[in-house]
């Protein structure tokens, strides 16, 4: 392309366009060879004029493909250039309608373009133009819908504005995987969607709740899945919306004609968490056997807790970073506080000759060497340590909290319970405490290291399993991981099911 017509296109100098056919009147048809035209660069710097005046010169431009794969139409509906959009769709050369189904390399027309990027008023003109029809239905290249497109990119506004228009068939449409709008919007944890398409009575009534996707997953089988491996501040609430809008586990449909018959349908496979849509937890074999909740203590438990991600969740970093550093100070002190009580602690061992001095000076018998001095006015010590103690693991608690979604959770896990163990121990020590209270920490300690060390050795041994080729091996690694699941402290049937599943 002439280096001046590319200038013009980019700053929408109509002037220069003039001058330029004044000197050449084939300048246009030239560039028709390359791999761009100057309504592409016009339609990518939003110049309108520019691109009203290379349509009527050269309307077959609209229909090209850049060396992006992309026409006219789908930059300017992705750019949210409106007025650009509307002058495209006026041109006659193929007619509007064909120009909106027009599809990029990927399959999309200008309105998933615009969907993706959530461009709500070049939307609004593409589903009225006199194609909407046709421009609505339309599927990319993995057989989504507008409608799966505005889930998978968040763009809530849009999907609104979508429904108002779209009929059962489009609204329950499938993808490539089988997944439905309700599919997606689960595997995404989406509460504000999932609470728009469930609660809204003009879309719940038009909504299949129960379909099933390819891996015969329904909605409720996906969200259960995701429990397995994680959960979140909406999980509470996305369950209760999803139970009273009627959804069902799969194993719990019995078509029509197994009904008749008297045949319940077989139990669900053992699924993946990698085979939910969009999730990207790692892969770890489960099966679905999560029964509803019905203890209320649970229940309130729960309730606690997504108070507690709650405001996690909706503070600021910066608040987030304050409160780390007043809980990292708190359990310092605290720390140090039980270690080291006020007054301190005895130097040495009383001996015979001074028992009598110490008996009549303080009122008690003799002290041993490492024990607390305060312990002698046993209220104040036993006042002390008690609001000591709550402040000291309250301070790890917070920072359990706002280092759940770290890295490295296992160790970091470990590190906390050490130190709360080791505290409890010193306390112990400066305190005299009874023997019981003792084992009953040194037992608290080795269950939590214990604990710890099975979660390694079962990701281990999942790992193992799956890189197994050899049939010998796999027998000698089954009575391993045999022995492991039989003398753990915990019961856990997923390394016994990806075994069986070999």
């Amino acid at each position: 392309m002439d280096q001046r017509l590319f200038d013009a296109a980019q700053t929408g100098n109509l002037e220069l366009l003039k001058e330029l056919l004044t000197e050449d009147r084939q300048i246009l048809e030239k560039v028709a060879l390359g791999s761009e035209t100057p309504l592409d660069i016009a339609v990518l710097a939003g110049k309108t004029e520019f691109a009203r005046e290379v349509l009527k010169l050269k309307p077959k431009f609209a229909t090209e493909l850049n060396k992006d794969g992309y026409s006219p139409i789908h930059v300017a509906s992705a750019s949210g250039y409106v007025e650009i959009v509307k002058e495209l769709l006026l041109t006659n050369v193929v007619g509007s309608c064909n120009l909106c189904c027009l599809k990029d390399i990927e399959g999309r027309t200008a309105l998933h373009c615009a969907v993706i990027k959530g461009r709500i008023s070049v939307i609004r003109e593409l589903i009225n133009s006199a194609c909407s029809s046709d421009c609505v239905r339309q599927v990319t290249a993995r057989n989504e819908t507008v409608l799966h497109l505005c889930i998978k990119n968040n763009q809530f506004e849009a999907l609104k504005v979508l429904l108002e228009s779209v009929d059962d068939d489009l609204l329950n449409a499938k993808d490539r995987g089988g997944n439905t709008l309700l599919h997606l919007a689960i595997s995404k944890r989406h509460c504000q969607i999932i609470e728009y398409l469930l609660l809204n009575q003009a879309t719940v009534n038009r909504l299949e709740i129960n379909s099933k996707n390819s891996l015969n997953l329904t909605a409720l089988d996906i969200f259960d899945l995701l429990l397995t491996s994680s959960c979140e501040v909406h999980d509470i609430e996305i369950r209760e919306t999803l139970r009273n809008a009627g959804a069902e586990r799969s194993r719990n449909i019995v078509p029509n004609d197994q009904q008749v018959g008297g045949v319940m349908p077989p139990k669900p496979a053992v699924i993946s968490i990698q085979d939910v849509p969009t999730a990207h937890q790692d892969h770890v074999i489960i099966p679905i056997r999560r029964e509803p909740i019905t203890s209320r203590a649970t229940k309130i438990l729960k309730d606690f807790s997504k108070e507690i991600f709650g405001e996690i969740e909706n503070s600021t970093s910066e608040t987030r970073n304050a409160l780390m550093v007043v809980a990292v100070l708190i359990a310092t002190i605290t720390y140090q506080g039980g270690i080291n009580p006020p007054g301190g602690v005895w130097q040495d061992h009383s001996h015979e000759n001074n028992s009598t001095n110490t008996t009549n000076r303080l009122g008690h018998s003799m002290h041993h060497a490492g024990k607390a001095v305060m312990v002698y006015e046993r209220l104040c010590f036993i006042l002390f340590m008690v609001f000591n103690t709550v402040g000291f693991f309250t301070s790890l608690i917070i920072i359990s909290l706002l280092t759940s979604r770290f890295p490295l959770k296992a160790w970091l896990r470990l590190a906390v319970i050490s130190m709360a163990t080791a505290f409890g121990c010193g306390m112990c020590f400066i305190a005299s405490f009874s023997g019981c209270i003792k084992i009953f920490l040194l037992l608290f300690f080795c269950s939590a290291v214990l604990g710890w060390y099975y979660w390694w050795i079962e990701k281990i041994a999942l790992v193992t399993v799956r890189r197994l080729n050899n049939s010998d091996n796999r027998n000698y690694f089954r009575r391993i991981i045999h022995f492991i699941a039989s003398h753990s402290f915990r019961p856990n049937n997923a390394v016994q099911d990806e075994v069986q599943t070999r």
